[in-house]
């Protein structure tokens, strides 16, 4: 979302950037989003696998496309 607009599209790479805090023993996620299409979404999906992960709040990172910014999501892992 970019003012106010959906600016999701199937030729911007979503990427992975960073977790915190990193779960251990669990890996953290790695690699690119999956785009959605406008009947599933509109938007990206990344598949966290969460075996083994502590219950916590974690903040994922993500940089989509050229854009230098550094954008972030939160998730949480029940107990």
């Amino acid at each position: 979302d970019y003012a106010g607009n959906d600016v999701s599209s199937p030729g911007i790479v979503l990427t992975v950037s960073g977790l915190s805090p990193s779960p251990a023993p669990g890996a953290p996620p790695s690699g690119h989003f999956t785009y959605m299409s406008f009947t599933q979404g509109p938007g990206y999906q990344l598949n966290v696998k969460t075996t083994k992960y502590p219950a916590n709040t974690y903040t994922l990172s993500f940089t989509a496309g050229g854009d230098a910014t550094t954008h972030v999501v939160q998730f949480k892992v029940g107990a």
